[in-house]
């Protein structure tokens, strides 16, 4: 498997838990008083959001473990971001990814 392959795969694990991170810290009220253009484009992202993760959206409404998924999808988030990071050739984007390990800002 080359760089490029892992990069790729890696690339797709991030963006999922970044999805689901940002959905899971959506609320209803995140929508008032948003501009119609914005407001739309949110509304879009979680349909989108929660057709693709089907499985792991219902994981998070549970009421018993529900923050638990939340927990593990932020500490993937991380990780991925932190791997990608390392995969640069840039030594000040290495090191960048290594001082903002574990910032969980989405």
């Amino acid at each position: 498997m080359t760089t490029n392959n892992i990069e790729s795969i890696l690339k797709e694990f991030h963006d999922k838990y970044t999805d689901l991170v940002w959905y899971a810290r959506r609320s209803p009220e995140d929508l008032v008083g948003l501009p119609v253009d914005i407001r739309d484009k949110m509304l879009e992202n979680l349909t989108r959001v929660s057709r693709t993760w089907a499985e792991e959206v219902e994981e998070l409404g549970d009421p018993d473990e529900g923050d638990w998924h939340h927990g593990f999808n932020s500490g993937a988030m991380a990780a991925f971001r932190l791997f990608l990071g390392l995969l640069s050739e840039d030594p000040e984007e290495i090191e960048f990814s290594l001082d903002c390990f574990p910032d969980l800002d989405t």
